[in-house]
């Protein structure tokens, strides 16, 4: 799955703002799903004792599981780390979920559990850290621990040893407090020396304690990361909940509730080396996720989505997997925790390209599952033993109160379990533990090193966490002999990265990396030989003679490392790439990073090899020419653009060019600066000529209604650039009868500068179909011209205030032109009542009339479906509107009428004007470092360079439009109300009884 999909389910990976109709989306019906390996328990209302909580596990075959800490050396644990001597440090948040009462202090604290006898218990606690706010994560160093809580990331330090914190250093605040579960969490220490941390979805304005001159950072839409040593930071791409994990090879996994695996494949770092690009992603959904993923617990699974049941729906703690404790064949493998079906979820990884597939490991059951619904896991780790530790919160309810219903939010059991906690360790049946486990605090660097070369990560990564850690590294010759002869590849890799995070990587070390037998040892080699690409004595020509790596993840790294490529060598070697994945969409974006500045040497490159369309154009290589092609016309001068223009009217004739030719030169009139030249080639008539011929065959093309649909609207799309063509399309728009063409055509108009072809659309407005007529509209309120002449009709009588619409009337309001906005508001308001509370007392009658949810399907069908999908109708862009079974009818009513009565962050629209004065609003779902997306209604994603755009602001409203009543009379709502709760009942299968009333 795509990004695209991933932000199409939550906004900054939460769910995502109501574009037509506002429903609140929690409920909280108990849904039970149940696994094929064990009967579910009987009804329970009380906790398990440690013991009986044990024998309630299940797990995979061949994995045993053991208690090694419970209340009360351990109470309310979130997370957990091991430090060097392996002492388990326990972040236990006892303040969950609302915090201190006024007055009091908070109950968090952080404690370091110690297995003082080697029985695999640890029987012995002690207090680290107390009267902490909400703590999150932590990460160890030089005797230390980073910790973040209470909205910042804090070094606690210990200077007497006495295991008890007696020093506090701010390093960075700003971190957004609005939610207990949604704050920054999970420092995690990378290959590369820089600590990671999840932004939580609610990001922050983050400043730096040590560069006070530096503007805050806001990370609305992206994680960070810091350098212990130089104590720089920066945002970093992706957007983790809670729980982040990286693997051997430093690749970088995050979850959130309904997503239990995702990769950053391409950094921010990345993306800032070509600004005007318009990366569209960053991210990769790697495993099933939303409505597509499946889990299957064994004890009651209470969640606040009926539709949700079976499915993920508090994803966290996510973990690769990298011991030796657990069978072999997990290594590399991903485990995710969720909480609400009291399980852990595992997916088997394989690579694909620059990124990752993964498939459940045993379709039907889980690799740990509870019939105790009380079992809940919310975090993983690797201990030094290379078992897999699960923490388990042990609460009654898990769930955030500001996510219940509202007569739920004070349930006498909201914090029962709150004096309990437990974690355990999972290993292979035949698994003999060390005893005792070695005390790497004592270790010499050379034993270190060894270290480094062990299988169990944990002892990979704290040996090099170590010596990262040194003022000073004696052990080089150890370590380039690591990086060139150590058996295991992670090793090698580690080996690099601790001789370049002390600057004592050789260069002659990195060309032997870069020969590496393991492509991803060769990926990590050009990443670490960056550093030399720009220098006199560069390796420049050892990473680019890896552009015909076998290996596409290498071919991925050697494009982003050596962005922008420059030179005809270099122009050739990235023509090869870009060929040679060309179904990639990641190796695309690779490539048009890369091709900063030279996108026209590119293009020339690949449209003088004749041997990729020889045969035809794929869909995907469509899709690279389109996506060159435009990136081309943003940032290339007009004289460069004209020239590509005559190299591709003047392609030798063959039975595909002609394809490929009104494919690329759409692209270049819809993103470039030649569209009122490109016929217009003074002194050059061979190019004026050819270019007519194509206008003349595309014309033809589009005319007839025997060619292929797809193949008329990539002609109709080149039209959108000939004034001669205006009429044409208008009357296809207007007659044709494949509405794939007539949508096209309207597009293609929205190109022209002709008040004319708007004219006669808007002259027969009321013929025609919905489609269509919603495409006029959104093409009418990006422009002003448009706009007043839709206004004129509306005046005159022509066109009726309720044809135009909700979404295009609240546009028009709100629209950047401020006489089109005080036309609009002086012409339409009458339609929405700006009293919402006496519309809402007037419909108060709806809730007494007698409905029909059959009915109701209906109106749901007519009104919400761009944005909403309930039982299979409609499209899922905003909150799942069905999921409201304990919601009484009053609430819904007033999520309905009152869409701004109460938005959270992530559902504020924003307005987008481009340098082309066309202007875009919906939800900001996705922000790099160079381009931004919004999400409009239908599921439509708009992406944008931000060197394109003149102006985003927020609306500070939902982009929901009041005044839905408008169109729902009392019956009308009364039906829609019994649908929203009843639509469960329809099916014929299940005994109807009126819910609406019932709640």
């Amino acid at each position: 799955m795509s990004e695209k999909k991933f932000l199409m389910h939550s906004v900054a990976i939460s769910v995502f703002s109501v574009l037509v109709c506002y429903f609140c989306w929690l409920g909280s019906e108990a849904a039970v799903v149940r696994g094929a390996e064990a009967e579910p328990s009987a009804e329970r209302s009380r906790p398990l004792e440690p013991a009986a909580a044990l024998e309630s596990l299940v797990t995979a075959p061949g994995v045993r599981v053991e208690l090694v800490a419970s209340e009360p050396e351990v109470i309310d644990p979130v997370s957990i780390r091991f430090d060097e001597d392996g002492r388990l440090w326990v972040v236990e948040m006892r303040d969950y979920p609302l915090g201190p009462q006024p007055g009091e202090p908070p109950a968090s604290r952080i404690k370091v559990l110690e297995d003082r006898d080697g029985d695999g218990r640890f029987e012995t606690a002690h207090v680290f850290a107390d009267e902490l706010e909400f703590p999150t994560g932590l990460q160890p160093w030089r005797g230390g621990v980073f910790v973040t809580f209470s909205g910042k990331v804090a070094y606690l330090t210990d200077k007497d040893g006495d295991l008890r914190a007696d020093g506090e250093e701010i390093w960075l605040t700003g971190f957004a407090e609005m939610n207990t579960q949604l704050r920054a969490n999970h420092p995690t220490l990378g290959l590369d020396r820089n600590i990671y941390i999840a932004n939580g979805l609610r990001g922050g304005t983050v400043t730096s304690a040590f560069e006070v001159d530096r503007e805050p950072i806001d990370i609305r839409s992206n994680d960070l990361r810091f350098d212990p040593v130089t104590r720089k930071f920066e945002p970093i791409a992706g957007v983790s909940q809670y729980g982040m994990t990286l693997d051997d090879f430093g690749n970088r996994f995050l979850c959130n509730n309904r997503f239990p695996l995702m990769h950053v494949v391409i950094e921010d770092h990345y993306a800032r080396r070509n600004p005007n690009y318009a990366l569209p992603a960053l991210v990769e959904t790697v495993a099933l996720a939303g409505e597509d993923s499946r889990v299957y617990p064994i004890c009651r699974s209470w969640t606040t989505s009926l539709q949700h049941a079976g499915q993920f729906t508090a994803a966290c703690g996510v973990t690769i997997y990298r011991g030796d404790g657990l069978p072999a064949e997990m290594y590399g493998n991903s485990f995710t925790c969720d909480p609400t079906g009291s399980l852990v979820h595992r997916e088997i990884l394989q690579r694909a390209g620059a990124t990752f597939r993964s498939h459940a490991a045993r379709e039907g059951v889980e690799f740990l599952a509870s019939r105790d619904e009380w079992f809940r896991p919310v975090d993983l780790s690797v201990g030094p033993d290379g078992a897999l530790y699960v923490v388990d919160m042990y609460r009654a309810v898990i769930e955030h109160p500001q996510f219940m219903p509202a007569e739920l939010q004070q349930r006498p059991d909201l914090r029962n379990g709150d004096d309990r906690g437990r974690i355990y360790r999972l290993v292979a049946t035949g698994f003999q533990r060390q005893s005792p486990l070695p005390r790497l605090s004592n270790a010499t660097d050379s034993e270190l090193v060894e270290l480094l070369a062990r299988e169990n990560a944990w002892t990979r990564e704290t040996a090099g966490r170590l010596l990262l850690e040194k003022q000073e590294l004696a052990v080089v010759n150890e370590l380039e002999h690591l990086a060139r002869e150590a058996e295991l590849p992670a090793t090698r890799a580690a080996a690099l990265h601790v001789l370049a995070g002390h600057d004592l990587l050789a260069r002659d070390v990195v060309q032997d990396a870069l020969a590496d037998t393991h492509p991803a040892v060769r990926q990590q080699a050009v990443v670490v030989a960056e550093r030399w690409l720009g220098d006199a004595d560069s390796l420049r020509p050892d990473v680019l003679s890896l552009s015909n790596d076998t290996d596409p993840r290498v071919r991925f790294q050697v494009t982003l490392s050596l962005a922008p490529m420059r030179g005809q060598n270099e122009i050739d070697y990235l023509k090869s790439i870009a060929l040679a994945g060309a179904e990639d969409p990641w190796s695309r974006r690779a490539v048009a990073i890369s091709m900063a500045g030279a996108e026209g040497d590119l293009l020339r490159a690949i449209l003088a090899d004749e041997s990729w369309y020889t045969d035809g154009v794929s869909a995907e290589e469509k899709l690279l020419l389109v996506e060159f092609v435009e990136q081309f016309g943003k940032s290339a001068p007009e004289v460069e653009q004209l020239a590509l223009a005559r190299q591709l009217a003047t392609m030798s004739p063959g039975i595909h060019v002609e394809r490929l030719q009104q494919i690329a030169l759409a692209a270049l009139c819809r993103k470039g600066r030649i569209s009122r030249s490109l016929t217009d080639f003074a002194g050059d008539s061979a190019t004026a000529m050819a270019l007519q011929r194509i206008f003349e065959a595309t014309q033809e093309l589009a005319n007839s209604a025997h060619a292929e649909a797809t193949r008329r609207t990539e002609a109709i799309a080149l039209l959108g650039y000939d004034g001669s063509s205006a009429p044409l399309l208008a009357e296809l728009a207007l007659s044709e009868s494949t509405p794939a063409v007539q949508l096209a055509a309207v597009d293609a108009l929205s190109y022209h500068h002709h008040i004319e072809p708007w004219q006669a659309l808007l002259s027969e407005f009321s013929a025609l179909m919905p489609l269509v007529r919603n495409r006029v509209l959104e093409a009418v309120v990006r422009n002003s011209d448009r706009s007043a002449l839709l206004l004129d009709a509306v005046e005159s009588g022509a066109i009726l205030p309720g044809d135009i619409g909700r979404v295009a009337a609240d546009q028009l309001r709100r629209h950047p032109n401020e006489s089109i906005r005080e036309r609009s508001n002086r012409i339409l308001p009458a339609a929405v009542p700006a009293d919402r509370e006496a519309v809402l007392a007037d419909y108060q009658a709806a809730l007494e009339l007698p409905a029909d949810p059959v009915r109701g399907r209906e109106v749901f069908r007519k009104q919400c479906t761009t944005c909403h999908s309930v039982a299979g109708i409609g499209v899922q862009v905003g909150p799942n509107v069905g999921d409201n079974y304990a919601k009484t009818q009053e609430q819904l009513l007033a999520d309905i009428l009152q869409p701004n009565r109460a938005i959270d962050n992530n559902y504020i629209g924003y307005l987008v004007v481009t340098d082309e004065g066309r202007t875009f609003s919906g939800l900001l779902i996705s922000e790099s470092a160079t381009s931004l997306s919004l999400l409009q209604e239908e599921s439509k994603q708009v992406t944008f360079s931000k060197s394109e755009i003149e102006s985003i602001n927020s609306t500070g409203l939902s982009l929901m439009p009041v005044g839905l009543e408008k169109n729902i009379p009392h019956q009308d709502m009364a039906d829609l109300l019994s649908f929203l709760k009843n639509w469960r009942y329809l099916d014929g299968l299940t005994p109807y009884s009126d819910q609406s009333k019932e709640n």
